[in-house]
């Protein structure tokens, strides 16, 4: 969700060119520990995580400054942030295939910024350790 974070504070950035007063510091620990459609540190979609942001808002680091556990930390901490940014739309290219073309992820860049992902991988992911995966 740390990415997702970053990428939204990118597209942000490019909204408000020039204005770095314009774009806060957005914390990743709120949309961890806060969004209920995820699974917080344990893994999740990124689709929920923008889901998260369009439908709550998200907060500033300065006020949920990331902790990296979600385990102690509930979002009760974070009842006092008020939400600093929202998120308009959430959406997949290729329509949630794990196929967008790659045409589709250019003309995506190029319009509004960098981008999520995610990768679907076959069941033997969950053996491997170390080195290149082929």
């Amino acid at each position: 969700m740390t990415a997702m974070i970053q990428v939204i504070e990118s597209r942000l950035k490019i909204k408000y060119a020039g204005d770095n007063n314009a774009t806060p510091r957005l914390s990743a620990q709120h949309l961890l520990s806060c969004n209920y459609m995820n699974e917080g540190c344990s893994g999740g979609l990124f689709y929920f995580g923008g889901l998260f942001g369009n439908r709550a808002g998200l907060v500033s680091e300065e006020c949920a400054p990331y902790l990296a556990n979600t385990k102690t930390n509930t979002c009760s901490a974070y009842k006092e942030c008020p939400a600093v940014a929202k998120v308009n739309k959430t959406y997949f290219l290729g329509e949630y295939s794990y196929k967008p073309k790659v045409s589709e992820i250019k003309k995506e860049i190029i319009r509004n910024g960098p981008v999520n992902t995610e990768i679907g991988c076959n069941a033997d992911w969950s053996f491997y350790k170390k080195g290149i995966y082929q």
